[in-house]
């Protein structure tokens, strides 16, 4: 009995495992390609900032493309992916942060940008909650501590719309995760 279960719940890790890796390589390639395409915004919006930020996104999608590769020649040998889900998220976040800071810090609407991050891994990758809590903590950090470190804050309202909005899609999305790995 005892080892029935054993194989049940090997067989249950080995198909989160399968689908984490194949949701990893989907929201790498993503990734890549949003980062890229996103550059549009960046000629409409910001278009004396274009270069650099080209630069920052082209820098980010290089970034995930390479993990891709590596991902796709360590296919066969299980790699364990969760530093890779760290990684890819912190490099992705801290595009985003220096596209913020260049562009009105505190007030800069590029804050979007992780929110969509955000609902890319949190919303579409099979984490624990704690996983999920800690890529979550992760991503606020990146975003609020350089801008409490090198900005100037002169519009509370915004900062603070901000930070809330961000923060409440990040307890969404945990509480998203929380309930998924109930049902499993």
């Amino acid at each position: 009995m005892k080892q029935k279960a054993r194989n049940n719940n090997r067989s249950v890790e080995s198909q989160l495992y399968d689908l984490l890796f194949r949701r990893v390589e989907t929201l790498l390639l993503l990734g890549a390609l949003f980062f890229l395409l996103l550059a549009i915004l960046d000629y409409v919006v910001v278009p004396h900032l274009f270069s650099s930020f080209l630069l920052i996104r082209a820098t980010a999608s290089t970034f995930l493309l390479i993990c891709f590769v590596v991902l796709q020649k360590l296919k066969n040998k299980k790699p364990p992916l969760l530093p890779l889900v760290f990684t890819g998220t912190a490099v992705s976040v801290s595009a985003i942060e220096l596209m913020i800071l260049k562009f009105n810090a505190h007030q800069s609407p590029y804050y979007a940008g992780i929110v969509l991050l955000v609902i890319f891994v949190l919303g579409m990758l099979p984490l624990s909650f704690k996983v999920s809590l800690a890529i979550a903590v992760l991503t606020h950090s990146v975003y609020l501590i350089p801008i409490l470190i090198f900005d100037q804050i002169n519009n509370m309202q915004t900062f603070f719309t901000n930070n809330f909005f961000l923060g409440s899609i990040l307890v969404t999305l945990l509480f998203w995760r929380q309930m998924d790995q109930r049902r499993l």
